[in-house]
Formats: C-alpha cells, sequence, structure tokens
C-alpha cells in the first residue's frame, strides 16, 4: 500500500482502512417497483404478454454466463439450503484451492425475495405488473 501511495500519492484524496472483508449488495432501482419494471419493457418494446418468456430468457443467459466462468475455475458451488453458512463455505474453499487473494468462490443458493410477475386485473380486464413474495436463485462472491 505504501508503494502505491508513494507512487500515486497526489491523484489520492483519502485512504480507508477497515475489515478485512465487505459485503455490497445493490439492485437496479428501477427494477425493483411495478412502475419501473413497465417503464423498462415499454422501453424495450416487450409486451406485457411476452414479460415472462423475456425473463425466463434473461434469467437463463444471466445464470448461464455467470455459472460458466466460474465452473470453469473451480469456484462455483451451489448451496441446497439458504441456512448453510456462505462464509464456511468460502473458507472452506480457500483452503482446498490453497487460495487467499483474488476470487475464491461464487456461490449459487434459492432464497426467499421479492419477484416481478405480470398477472391480468379482474376488474379492469388489463395486465398489470406486480410484485409478489417469491424464491430466486442469489448469487455472493468471496473475495
Amino acid at each position: 500500500m505504501k508503494s502505491f501511495l508513494q507512487r500515486f500519492g497526489s491523484l489520492v484524496s483519502g485512504v480507508l482502512h477497515g475489515f478485512d472483508r465487505l459485503r455490497l449488495r445493490g439492485s437496479k432501482r428501477q427494477l425493483c417497483s411495478p412502475g419501473g419494471v413497465f417503464s423498462f419493457l415499454s422501453h424495450l418494446q416487450v409486451p406485457l404478454q411476452h414479460y415472462k418468456s423475456y425473463a425466463q430468457d434473461t434469467t437463463l443467459s444471466l445464470c448461464k454466463a455467470i455459472e460458466t466462468q466460474a465452473k470453469q475455475v473451480g469456484q462455483y458451488r451451489y448451496l441446497n439450503n439458504s441456512q448453510e453458512s456462505k462464509e464456511e463455505m468460502a473458507l472452506h474453499m480457500a483452503a482446498e484451492q490453497q487460495c487467499h487473494q483474488g476470487l475464491i468462490a461464487v456461490l449459487g443458493c434459492v432464497e426467499p425475495c421479492q419477484v416481478v410477475q405480470v398477472r391480468g386485473n379482474k376488474e379492469t380486464k388489463k395486465l398489470e405488473v406486480r410484485n409478489e413474495p417469491g424464491k430466486c436463485l442469489h448469487y455472493e462472491t468471496s473475495r
């Protein structure tokens, strides 16, 4: 760290010190609300009646991209139970691979979440975008 600061110190405005692990969670805010999803689908010109196939295809390609790369380097594990300790699994994989820096693990697990669904409204006789409780495949990385 000191050699980095010696070399680039004039460009650095501050230095953070803290824990050896940091967990960041994020979401695409527009896709967290029914109105945002409706707007996003309109922008892409995806009709509501095609939402389910669009979402399934998009999810499949994203999952495949994540899992394929992680499996190629032996760093992917699917956890059957969301209560299983992800930290313990990452530590076990680090010891197994004798790897202590960089990407150590990509863990996949189905967990409860809010999902976006397109449903018919009996009163208006129109399709609507709604948030509902559901389950999603989540990925966590350990570095």
